[in-house]
């Protein structure tokens, strides 16, 4: 896949800085690891409500939920948590190696370019859902940057911006 004259060079800014970031991180589970990323704009009902659902589906799957800022109790007792990486490549690159998910669910509008391109190249199926971001929320000269980094996501489920217009089929 292509990547953008802007993603090309934000990454190249992201690889600079130490080589190595050690940081103290909880043992990785045996087995199938699900990883979910809340962005600051995901409210802890919602985030609590889909690891509820993902984990009654699958419970013989283990899920890491990473953010910058995680609400206090959004995340159940079996649930791993864990600091969102810094956007640099080698933070990145230390978090996916440690943690080895087979799957990323971003629930809302951030999108670490760094992170979700090292773990869309090292073959994690992306999915991002809850967004609700609009093409004139996006200034000019990131639109380049977004949509090369939205290309990473095998799927993207939007909220509908107009929820009062929508007619429900009889």
């Amino acid at each position: 896949m292509a990547r953008s004259l802007s993603l090309w060079l934000y990454l190249l800014l992201a690889d600079r800085g130490p080589d190595r970031v050690s940081v103290a991180r909880p043992p990785r589970p045996d087995g199938a690891l699900l990883w979910v990323h809340a962005g600051a704009d995901c409210p802890a009902e919602t985030l609590g409500r889909i690891t509820g659902a993902l984990s009654a589906a699958r419970p013989d799957l283990t899920i890491l939920v990473t953010g910058a800022t995680l609400p206090e109790g959004a995340l159940d007792d079996h649930l791993l948590s864990d600091k969102a990486p810094p956007d640099r490549m080698a933070s990145v690159r230390g978090f996916l190696d440690h943690w080895k998910p087979q799957m990323g669910l971003f629930i809302g509008t951030a999108l670490p370019p760094a992170l979700i391109s090292v773990a869309h190249d090292r073959g994690v199926a992306l999915v991002l859902a809850d967004l609700s971001v609009t093409a004139d929320e996006i200034p000019v000269l990131r639109r380049g940057l977004v949509g090369s980094v939205m290309a990473r996501f095998q799927r993207i489920l939007a909220r509908d911006p107009r929820p009062d217009e929508v007619e429900l089929a009889q």
